[in-house]
């Protein structure tokens, strides 16, 4: 098996695991609009700067955004700003995406 293959099939039982989990859970948890549109301007933010994926890097930069949302609140009661913070993890985001 070449490497692709093998990172193909890790892909494919991460995928199994995850359906038959959301399978499982889907009963009970339920996604709630503000995931779908953090996932949504996750996926845009992700494709603004070429990224070939979306990570969870992407999905912070959008939650930093938001004054409202809980992590941002949460680091500024720590004493951060947000808007350094969002700046920082962008820079870092863009030198990742150009040197991958």
């Amino acid at each position: 098996m070449t490497d692709e293959e093998w990172e193909q099939a890790r892909r494919d039982r991460v995928r199994r695991y995850y359906e038959m989990e959301s399978d499982r859970v889907a009963g009970a948890v339920e996604c709630g609009h503000r995931l779908w549109e953090l996932l949504h301007h996750g996926l845009q933010m992700a494709a603004a700067e070429g990224a070939s994926r979306m990570g969870a890097e992407h999905l912070l930069l959008h939650m930093l955004r938001d004054p409202a949302a809980i992590p941002t609140r949460e680091l500024a009661e720590m004493g951060l700003d947000p808007g350094t913070v969002f700046a920082r993890l962008a820079e870092a985001t863009r030198r990742d995406t150009h040197t991958s």
